[in-house]
């Protein structure tokens, strides 16, 4: 039982995903796993003890239809926490001949809110939809965006990027040498970054300053802009997940999410870079 988005904020429901193995050697059906949920206090934190402290909310139990033999069933279910804090969400199985192995447990440390870094490149980057996307009128996404210019950053230190739980760059450009060493920092220490481009960055100096022949933060160089080829709508997807952390928590859902995503642009790389020499700080962003 664990988190299964990167958004933990009060008043958004979390997702969590819940995970039941069948050991088996016949199938099993209509399996059914209790939710519940609380505050989690501090002294238990110490202990590490999921027990005691207030009495728990019953939340919708979570269905499992069949399970094959000698295999695993997930699901993903949301859990609203009004208020923030640190909250335990608890998993537990019918009661079967092993009862010690039919509860898990999870602490979540739900912040007031989170935080993104908008890193405005020009006036049309993008910022503005993004900033429509995280604040949708009354409504809330857990995300408070923050709009900067690349030039405010330059007096930035370490400690100032910390409340950030995830960096855009609108777009990827040319920026103090002390900046990208900034914000490489940041992504050792479990940061992210998102870095976009459009028509007019300059992907020479994209490659250089943050690719840097595999040691920088891009996963990769990039050479020029092609246009996606027009299909008919339904026939080929612009997007399919596959196991790459980008895309991989789609695989295993009915989701029309992607089908409907359409890319009409993309940067490709030169036809001479080798995937394989790509340095462990590109992949981790």
């Amino acid at each position: 039982l664990d988190a299964a988005g990167n958004i933990r904020s009060a008043g958004v429901p979390v997702a969590m995903r819940l995970t039941v193995e069948n050991h088996g050697d016949e199938p099993v059906s209509n399996v059914s796993v209790r939710i519940l949920s609380r505050p989690y206090g501090e002294s238990e934190a110490s202990r590490r003890e999921p027990t005691g402290g207030a009495d728990p909310d019953e939340l919708p139990t979570v269905f499992f239809e069949s399970i094959d033999a000698r295999s695993v069933a997930v699901r993903e279910f949301p859990v609203y926490f009004a208020l923030p804090g640190k909250h335990e969400v608890r998993a537990i199985l019918p009661d079967d001949s092993l009862v010690d192995d039919n509860l898990r447990w999870s602490v979540l440390e739900i912040a007031q809110s989170t935080q993104a870094l908008l890193i405005d490149g020009w006036e049309d980057s993008g910022a503005f939809f993004l900033t429509l996307a995280f604040r949708p009128g009354r409504a809330s996404s857990g995300v408070v965006p923050v709009i900067r210019t690349s030039d405010s950053l330059r007096d930035l230190r370490a400690a100032d990027l910390a409340p950030y739980d995830v960096i855009w760059m609108l777009p990827a450009q040319r920026v103090e040498p002390a900046l990208v060493t900034l914000l490489e920092q940041y992504v050792r220490d479990g940061g992210g970054v998102a870095m976009f481009v459009d028509e007019r960055t300059d992907l020479d100096a994209f490659s250089a300053q943050w690719y840097r022949g595999g040691e920088g933060l891009a996963g990769l160089p990039l050479e020029r802009i092609e246009t996606t080829p027009t299909f008919d709508e339904g026939e080929i997807p612009d997007v399919v997940p596959t196991e790459h952390p980008l895309l991989a928590s789609f695989r295993d859902r009915n989701d029309s999410f992607l089908k409907v995503v359409q890319i009409s642009r993309f940067a490709v790389p030169p036809l001479t870079w080798d995937p394989d020499g790509e340095a462990e700080l590109g992949r981790a962003s």
